[in-house]
């Protein structure tokens, strides 16, 4: 399965991406009996991903997109050049909009 994830990746490469989004990262890896969020494995695959596009596409940026709490969020930057290039929360787009919207900027505090 994991090599069908990477040559699907690089297919995408291959027609042109430049930005590969991994969509709910934080589940990737499935460990029975656990909450299976954030887990070793998935940082690691994320570090698989990145050396692959490292040696064969290295103008690829590699997102990350969770709806964690930030510094697990942030944790998918790795040590800032073996994991992410960017992260993001999905709930921050909208809470952004709602509190340009309603004025609110006690919203993003």
């Amino acid at each position: 399965m994991l090599l069908w994830v990477i040559e699907t990746l690089l297919l995408y490469v291959r027609r042109g991406a430049d930005l590969i989004c991994l969509d709910a990262v934080t589940y990737l890896w499935e460990i029975p009996g656990t909450p299976c969020a954030n887990l070793e494995q998935t940082h690691e695959t994320i570090k698989l991903f990145r050396d692959i596009f490292n040696v064969v596409a290295p103008g690829i940026a590699l997102i990350t997109e969770t709806n964690i709490p930030h510094k697990q969020n942030i944790s998918y930057f790795g040590d800032g050049h073996d994991e992410a290039q960017m992260v993001y929360n999905f709930a921050l787009p909208p809470l952004v909009l709602h509190t340009f919207y309603r004025e609110l900027r006690e919203s993003l505090s």
